[in-house]
This record gives C-alpha cells, structure tokens and sequence, in this order.
C-alpha cells in the first residue's frame, strides 16, 4: 500500500514548484530559472523513488517508469496546478521578452 500522505505532500511541493516558474519566468533572469527547474526535477525524482520503493515488494519498477508513474498520479490528484491563464501570462511573458530584446537591439 502506498502513502498517500506522502504523495500529496511531494504533489503539493511539484505544484507549488511548478506555479512559481511562471513568476519567475516573467521577473527574473535565466539563473533562477533554472534553480527551480533543477527544484522541480528533484521534486519528481524523489517521488519517483519513494514510489520505486513503495511498490518495490509488490512490483518492480525501474526509474523511469516511476517517474512516469508519479507524473500520472500527480495528474490524478486534486491540485491546484497551473490553469490556462497561467499559461497565457507565461505566453505574454514570452512576447515582452522579446519585444525588449528586439527594441534594445536598435
């Protein structure tokens, strides 16, 4: 049986993870960008392992199909993950970016 405190706990962790990278994205530069895409990664790993591990007397899993399992599970759970509108601002994100960057470069 696995826990499903646990899963929720390391859901939570992904999400709020992955609901600060579009914060990030849009107020500050590449190096914090990629600490929290290492975070998220970590996130992912970790549960993977602990459902590796959870299911190890049952099943056999290797490392990719646990993190595929998680990912699955994460989009199971009830969680407040990014919506659409997240997604449209990290969209007009984008644009601005590069509207700045091409107004800089004349």
């Amino acid at each position: 049986l696995v826990s499903l405190t646990t899963i929720r706990r390391l859901a939570k962790d992904y999400t709020r993870v992955c609901a600060n990278y579009f914060d990030v994205f849009r107020y500050s530069g590449p190096g914090l960008l990629e600490a929290i895409d290492v975070t998220r990664r970590g996130i992912h790993e970790e549960a993977a392992r602990f459902l590796k591990d959870e299911l190890a007397g049952t099943v056999y899993i290797d490392a990719d199909t646990a993190r595929r399992l998680f990912t699955l599970v994460y989009a199971l759970l009830d969680r407040r993950g990014p919506t659409s509108e997240d997604y449209r601002r990290l969209r007009a994100a984008e644009c601005e970016s590069i509207s700045a960057s091409e107004t800089d470069a004349t």
